[in-house]
């Protein structure tokens, strides 16, 4: 994406003001306070912080996954923050993809089969085995999960969450359980969803060195945004050592 078009791109998802206080007994933990974020359209986001201090928080409320105490997450018009729990779940399942540091693959799935339960519930998918081959999994769609490296396995969590079209593809550590030369071929291919698919991403992350592939990076700390920065000059991610 080029200058430009970051400068021009539009907000597909906006967090305005989002506390998340959790409590426990007569324990109250703030994690999260007066937080606001934009997500552009066709962007790579990377929001970067140390364990402990809100990311991952953020990225549930960010993909409907939980509710902030105050704020709004505006999808377009809709307030997901005030849709109701079958209304959040629809939601999810036909707007947003999900990939995690565990591959959560189900075991006694093929690969096909895997990438086949999200397509299933999405309203416009891609055809299965076509996502396979878009993360170069198609000499693989046969085999279970068992069978196959953990880079693999995660290219196939990639697969299943792309295969629904989603308007948003939020990463939660998605390199954190590979090894870095496995972890690089995983940003790679985010790398090259963004580019060729147009796709919005958002990852979250402990490790600062991947946000220099991001349009837009964000700082996360103790609940807060320290900063934002747009990257003017994203770099690819054979360009990055960690």
């Amino acid at each position: 994406m080029s200058d430009s078009d970051q400068a021009h791109s539009t907000a597909v998802l906006r967090l305005i003001g989002i506390s998340r206080t959790y409590q426990v007994g007569e324990v109250q933990t703030e994690v999260l306070r007066g937080v606001d974020l934009e997500i552009r359209e066709g962007e790579i986001t990377v929001v970067v912080g140390a364990s402990g201090s809100g990311k991952t928080t953020l990225l549930n409320i960010a993909g409907g996954m939980d509710r902030p105490t105050s704020g709004q997450v505006l999808f377009g018009n809709t307030d997901l923050a005030r849709l109701d729990d079958a209304e959040l779940t629809s939601f999810r399942r036909t707007s947003l993809g999900f990939v995690f540091q565990f591959y959560n693959l189900v075991p006694t799935a093929t690969a096909l089969e895997n990438v086949r339960v999200a397509t299933d519930i999405a309203d416009d998918p891609m055809d299965p085995a076509d996502a396979l081959r878009l993360v170069g999994l198609a000499p693989r769609m046969d085999h279970f999960p068992s069978q196959m490296s953990g880079g693999e396995q995660q290219r196939v969590a990639i697969a299943r969450a792309i295969a629904k079209n989603p308007k948003i593809l939020f990463c939660d550590e998605p390199t954190g359980a590979l090894d870095s030369r496995t972890g690089k071929v995983v940003l790679q291919l985010l790398g090259r969803l963004n580019r060729e698919l147009a796709t919005t991403i958002v990852v979250i992350t402990h490790n600062v060195p991947i946000s220099r592939m991001a349009h837009r990076i964000v700082h996360i700390s103790s609940g807060v945004v320290d900063r934002m920065e747009v990257n003017q000059s994203p770099v690819s991610v054979e360009e990055i050592t960690w």
